[in-house]
């Protein structure tokens, strides 16, 4: 029987040691016969079944502890990868953060400048809508003024017509008399 390492190889003379025992006290402590007036027969091939079935029990265990030994071998790796990668992600972390409070800085800063320009703003609009409304009054002025002129003019060319008419003919009247 190979147990599969150094440590298994140094078992050996106890486990076979054991196995003998243990098949001798069967025959020995067993109380078939005097219980159930039966004879209870301790074989050989009782002793091989006992050695077979701890060989598969071994082997099974050994399979058991095997596929558990290699899944923590890979869990452990897991962690490992993610415990490097979760490093990683912190330093990327505090450059971002380190790169976030600087924009914001940069933000605060762009928002005081935004709001500034947003009030110069507001009174350059308030001081245009006023010009805008003065200028307004001033244009209705100046067009009741345009039209008080206009009419006034409508009036007075007639009777600059005709003085120019008169003096045409006044002039033309002297002009005939100096000839």
């Amino acid at each position: 029987m190979s147990l599969g390492s150094e440590e298994g190889d140094k078992l050996k003379p106890s486990l076979a040691k054991m196995f003998s025992v243990i098949h001798k006290s069967v025959s020995e402590y067993s109380r078939m016969l005097a219980e159930l007036r039966r004879h209870n027969y301790v074989t050989p091939t009782n002793y091989l079944e006992l050695v077979s079935g701890y060989k598969k029990l071994l082997f099974d265990k050994k399979n058991e502890l095997g596929g558990a030994a290699d899944k923590l071998r890979n869990g452990l790796s897991k962690i490992d990868d993610t415990r490097q990668k979760v490093e990683k992600m912190s330093i990327e972390l505090e450059d971002a953060k380190t790169k976030v409070a600087q924009f914001q800085k940069q933000c605060d800063e762009y928002l005081v400048i935004i709001v500034q320009q947003k009030r110069e703003a507001d009174e350059q609009q308030k001081s245009v809508a006023q010009k805008g409304e003065r200028i307004a009054e001033e244009e209705t002025k100046c067009q009741h003024m345009a039209d008080l002129a206009q009419h006034d003019l409508d009036e007075a060319l007639p009777t600059l017509q005709e003085a120019i008419a008169v003096r045409n003919s006044l002039c033309f009247d002297l002009f005939s008399l100096s000839e």
